[in-house]
């Protein structure tokens, strides 16, 4: 597989650790030098140099500390258009599967809680290993969100796992 060195990355792009925006620093094809770089690949920014094409987040993994991400790599706050250093994590699928968003789909609003119509009760569950786990089944909503955030903690989810989603009009963190 092709890749790009180190230091023609540093040559050819800056990177703002601050606003995890990329910026030509040659000219090149239709691109001149300043010129915010990346285009989009589904929801994700990527950039192209030298043949070498990826999203934006691994590129500035690579930028910072000089080797390519050996897993994937999480937003923590979820935006995938904010490439600032310190949103991005070098993390493993089950480790980066912690820090996901609400799905569209729920409809408690809360991730892994559910209400359950043949007994009349909320459900809490957990996902580990691919497996679904039970926490129990609850009359009140509230005690069924208690043990499931309880369960998240003791199993290392992140803070941010179940937020919802990001609104529509939220500005994006881009040039």
């Amino acid at each position: 597989m092709k890749t790009v060195s180190h230091e023609r990355l540093l040559e050819a792009l800056s990177y703002n650790k601050e606003t995890g925006v990329f910026r030509w620093k040659i000219s090149i094809c239709n691109v001149r030098c300043g010129d915010a770089a990346g285009n989009f690949s589904g929801i994700y920014p990527t950039i192209q140099l030298d043949g070498y094409r990826t999203r934006a987040h691994r590129w500035a993994l690579f930028y910072v500390y000089g080797e390519w991400p050996s897993n994937e790599v999480d937003h923590i706050d979820g935006n995938p258009l904010n490439n600032r250093i310190d949103n991005l994590r070098d993390v493993t699928r089950s480790v980066n599967a912690k820090n996901i968003r609400l799905s569209s789909r729920n409809t408690s609003g809360v991730s892994g809680v559910v209400y359950h119509k043949p007994s009349s009760r909320w459900k809490a569950e957990i996902k580990k290993s691919g497996r679904s786990i039970c926490l129990g089944y609850f009359r009140d909503w509230f005690d069924a969100v208690c043990r499931r955030k309880s369960a998240e903690k003791l199993m290392g989810f992140h803070p941010n796992h179940g937020r919802l989603p990001r609104p529509i009009n939220e500005p994006d963190l881009v040039a």
